[in-house]
């Protein structure tokens, strides 16, 4: 059942198609009002934003940010929706579980009502790419492309190691030549890295580029 905050009017007919169709597609849909109050959400965002280690919050109706900077980079993202920008953002999970992926665009008010805004949130692991996948994007040998995957699915070094049959020492030389033929430095930045590049979220070449939260 779509949500409507209590004492609302209730929604045009396409926005209950919107929460229904994206909770087929395993995505959060929310519509907001300029104060960031949730007037419209479907079961998947309320599932997402119910995971206690998640960066985003949906708490007493509004939609926030577990953390300072989180919660800056939100708001300039929805101020930047509101201005008719498609704006995207990534904020990591608190506890290392990969980033929450939120795209946000203004929807044109309708009888000369307040401009509101489309957000649609989505786990990390919805566009989590396999192995095959990053071989051929980054040149890696399989034996590197099944690390990478584990590491940008978010699992750690240590487990990624047991997960894949291998010494922590092989381990962290595969994790050396990730680092070289993709140009990050650590775990977080190859995450951002390669979910960045392969997520349909990603900014078009005319956008600015997705905003990145530590």
């Amino acid at each position: 059942m779509n949500m409507i905050a209590p004492g609302l009017p209730s929604m045009p007919l396409p926005d209950k198609v919107a929460c229904s169709g994206m909770d087929m597609l395993g995505l959060g849909f929310a519509v907001l009002g300029r104060r960031r109050q949730v007037l419209l959400s479907n079961k998947t965002w309320a599932a997402i934003l119910s995971n206690g280690s998640r960066g985003l919050v949906w708490r007493c109706g509004t939609l926030g940010a577990r953390r300072c900077g989180d919660m800056q980079a939100l708001t300039q993202s929805l101020e930047a929706a509101l201005s008719g920008e498609r704006a995207l953002l990534r904020i990591e999970d608190l506890a290392g579980g990969g980033a929450l992926e939120m795209m946000a665009q203004r929807m044109e008010p309708q009888d000369a009502g307040a401009p509101r805004i489309a957000v649609i949130v989505r786990e990390p692991e919805a566009v989590c790419p396999d192995a095959e996948s990053l071989a051929a994007l980054y040149n890696l040998t399989p034996a590197e492309a099944g690390l990478a995957e584990s590491l940008v699915r978010g699992v750690g070094l240590t487990a990624a190691c047991r997960e894949r049959g291998i010494s922590q020492n092989t381990g962290k030389g595969y994790l050396k030549r990730i680092f070289e033929k993709t140009g990050a430095s650590r775990q977080s930045e190859l995450v951002a890295l390669v979910m960045q590049g392969m997520s349909p979220f990603a900014a078009r070449q005319d956008e600015s580029p997705i905003r990145q939260t530590a």
